[in-house]
């Protein structure tokens, strides 16, 4: 079976309003012109951990609210400990454009919400940042040299100009940002593929040393060397599958021909072996899926533990880049063999 999340005590702490979009003929994503129904949107306490942090959704999609923040508290209940207030915002995109955004790579699609309706996700967005005291006045302002402005009004481009934003933002230590632009594409993959979306993206909030200085911020910087970039989307990818289990079955085993936890790894291996055969590179194109795997060959050797991931603990003291250096022979060795994957039948194993 996979593991379960500790049941949780669902505490209102704050309330702000969104705007959720009616339901149309493709359910979670708006197009066109429709009537506009006003839902709350609600933070809660984390509960089940030892942090003092909060999680608050705005939704302007046509899921239901409560569904996902029952998905990000599930997430969260996992956590060993979780001080940070992370907000999480949803909007809609249409079809895209085969464009992708000046700054940033996202892609484009056509926009589908309405200004005014732009204008108030942003605005409720806004509320949340200064009820939170993480950023002054001039986060909101225009863009300036010194770039205060900056990240709000790449925020508001995403949104006018319907990217597909799928990132975690680090405002300040316990202030973190998630954005989901929700496709169509997603909306046809279906409400499982959207909590593993947003259970990735919330892993990141919930990593605590992405923005650690000092030795782990020098040595996280070389992309080509680090552990970082595929450890830290390895890892969210990881948690996100054993927390929503087996997403996508083409090629896999039927449930009930082996257990839960057994076919979650033989899609992270199958996945892996698939991005592998694309770019080898473990810092190239996929590093969440390989580094899943990667991840999941410390595990079975005993550098790091299951529950180290899960509870995301092993995030905390930046283990990645302190703990197992990337020149260090444990690593050489991962970085070797992680791809050493087979597959009998539908069937999926490291090789040895």
């Amino acid at each position: 079976m996979r593991y379960p999340a500790r049941r949780l005590k669902l505490v209102t702490f704050l309330i702000i309003f969104a705007v959720t979009l009616s339901a149309c003929a493709t359910a979670g994503v708006a197009s066109g012109s429709r009537e506009i129904t006003k839902q709350e949107s609600y933070a809660q306490e984390f509960a089940g951990s030892n942090g003092d942090g909060s999680l608050t959704i705005i939704n302007y999609t046509d899921y239901s609210t409560d569904m996902i923040m029952e998905w990000g508290m599930s997430a969260s209940g996992l956590m060993a400990d979780q001080d940070a207030n992370v907000l999480t915002f949803l909007y809609p995109v249409g079809m895209p454009t085969g464009q992708t955004l000046e700054f940033g790579d996202f892609g484009l699609h056509d926009v589908v919400m309405t200004p005014e309706n732009q204008g108030a996700l942003l605005a409720d967005i806004e509320l949340w940042l200064r009820a939170d005291d993480c950023v002054d006045e001039k986060f909101f302002g225009p863009t300036s040299d010194q770039g205060q402005g900056d990240e709000f009004a790449m925020w508001r481009d995403w949104v006018e100009q319907g990217a597909d934003a799928s990132t975690m933002r680090i405002l300040c230590s316990t202030t973190r940002v998630v954005a989901m632009g929700i496709t169509p594409q997603l909306v046809w993959e279906g409400e499982l593929e959207l909590e593993r979306f947003l259970a990735h993206e919330l892993y990141h909030a919930f990593q605590q040393d992405l923005d650690m200085e000092g030795d782990c911020s020098a040595l996280s910087e070389d992309e080509a060397t680090a552990n970082t970039p595929w450890m830290a989307e390895g890892g969210a990818h990881y948690f996100s599958s054993f927390l929503t289990g087996v997403v996508k079955e083409d090629g896999l085993p039927n449930e009930g021909e082996v257990g839960e936890n057994e076919r979650i790894r033989m899609e992270i291996l199958r996945d892996a072996s698939r991005a592998y055969k694309e770019t080898p590179g473990l810092h190239e194109s996929g590093p969440d899926r390989k580094g899943a795997a990667a991840l999941l060959r410390m595990v079975d050797k005993g550098l790091i533990t299951h529950e180290e991931i899960m509870d995301g603990s092993f995030f905390h003291n930046c283990a990645r880049e302190l703990r197992y250096p990337s020149g260090g022979p444990e690593i050489q060795e991962i970085r070797n063999d992680w791809y050493s994957i087979s597959a009998e039948g539908n069937r999926y194993a490291f090789d040895g």
